[in-house]
């Protein structure tokens, strides 16, 4: 899996079948490898999903017994000027939002699962997101099996007629390792020039399995475990590598009256 312009190599690539929920990553050397579940797949066709390019369908058939390269290519012009706009503007000071909560929990999501939350812009005008800041929780089980994760961030618009989450504001890849601890993790993004539009904006949280990580059991759990919030109405989506988003509108396990979404913190700086 390389960038189509410049060879680069591109690691942690989403390769998941169209029919079922079955996937896998590319390594740090941009290769995979993904093994077909049952010869009924055969028909079936593989969708191909980088940050920053276009996803790409390819079929199943094509790459069997073939050590094919994929090449993805970027196809940024609009966000470049959004981009260009944020570096223009002049800030006022910082400040901090966060998800109005119920209660906080940890919960372990499986490898390819992205999950989104709604910050609300109580302001109303536009900014950038400067810092963004993660709980995590120690997630050490002795009866399943455990596996190390990484975690994938990003940032998408609001889409003002669906409601769901519309375009990236971000084609920067951060990915971010915890260590396997209660912590939280602020990642600085002063200079990635994310904006921070007028209607509010969504961070999601990707769940990336590690190179070094093999997975041999279909029943398992990542380390840390993502902290989830308790909230009065549904502000998470959540989808599997790439694929269609669906409104995460189930009640909580846990209290049944509240909904359930990433807990995520942002500071942002408003445009003077």
């Amino acid at each position: 899996m390389i960038d189509f312009d410049s060879s680069e190599k591109l690691p942690y690539a989403n390769i998941t079948f169209l029919k079922v929920n079955k996937g896998n990553y590319s390594k740090e050397d941009g290769s995979f490898k993904l093994t077909l579940p049952n010869k009924d797949l055969i028909t079936d066709s593989l969708l191909i999903s980088f940050v920053g390019y276009p996803s790409k369908k390819i079929s199943v058939k094509s790459l069997l017994n073939n050590h094919r390269t994929i090449k993805l290519k970027k196809d940024n012009q609009v966000l470049d000027e959004v981009i260009l706009n944020v570096k223009k503007a002049k800030y006022s000071s910082t400040k901090s939002l966060s998800v109005k909560h119920k209660g906080l929990y940890a919960s372990s999501e499986p490898f390819g699962n992205e999950t989104i939350t709604f910050i609300e812009n109580e302001k109303n005008k536009k900014g950038k997101i400067t810092n963004v800041e993660l709980n995590f929780k120690a997630n050490k089980r002795e009866n399943i099996k455990t596996y190390k994760a990484y975690f994938r961030v990003k940032f998408y618009e609001l889409d003002s007629i669906t409601k769901a989450p519309g375009k990236l504001l971000s084609y920067d890849d951060i990915i971010i390792k915890p260590e396997n601890k209660t912590q939280k993790v602020k990642v600085d993004l002063e200079d990635n020039f994310i904006l921070f539009p007028k209607n509010g904006v969504f961070v999601g949280l990707e769940v990336i399995k590690p190179s070094s990580v093999t997975v041999n059991s279909s029943m398992y759990v990542v380390a840390p475990a993502i902290t989830k919030s308790h909230t009065e109405t549904p502000l998470s989506w959540y989808r599997y590598r790439g694929k269609n988003w669906f409104l995460n509108d189930r009640k909580s396990p846990f209290k049944k009256k509240f909904y359930t979404s990433n807990y995520v913190s942002i500071d942002v700086k408003y445009i003077k």
